[in-house]
């Protein structure tokens, strides 16, 4: 009986163990810095057209990569970037931060810009989410969704 007994948990560490050793985290990007451009600089003229699309463009220079966001929205609203993961995705949300209490806009559309620049790349795939919290509307709207794909280096 304690031949079986050792035996079942010896097999039992073993396959504990390796259950573990699958579940080795994804690589993840290091959140360098946010830089704030076009509009988020006081009312930097940087006025867009109705019907102009918000913008991702995906850069990597120097070993890091650039997620540049470019929305276009009401004029002196005011945005704060933040950049966390959930579970395994890398969500990038741009919020307006201005409340009902606030008196934040004025009557044009500019274009801010954000730039999330992440250090540590690994060639991999990291799935992200990129989206804009809409005070006026009190909703997300989500400018991407798919899977940012490094290559080696």
């Amino acid at each position: 009986m304690k031949k079986l007994f050792v035996l079942l948990l010896v097999t039992g560490l073993f396959f504990l163990y390796t259950c573990e050793k699958d579940k080795e985290e994804a690589p993840r990007l290091n959140h360098a810095e946010t830089l704030y451009g076009g509009c988020n600089n006081g009312f930097e003229k940087t006025t867009s057209l109705d019907g102009e699309n918000d913008t991702v463009i995906l850069s990597i220079a120097n070993d890091t990569l650039n997620i540049h966001v470019g929305v276009n929205y009401i004029c002196c609203a005011t945005f704060e970037g933040k950049s966390e993961y959930e579970g395994d995705t890398l969500l990038i949300t741009v919020s307006d931060v201005c409340t009902e209490d606030d008196i934040c806009y004025c009557h044009c559309m500019c274009y801010y810009t954000f730039d999330f620049r992440y250090t540590g790349l690994e060639t991999g795939d990291y799935p992200c989410k990129i989206q804009l919290w809409d005070a006026m509307e009190k909703k997300f709207i989500v400018l991407f969704a798919g899977t940012i794909t490094i290559q080696s280096l």
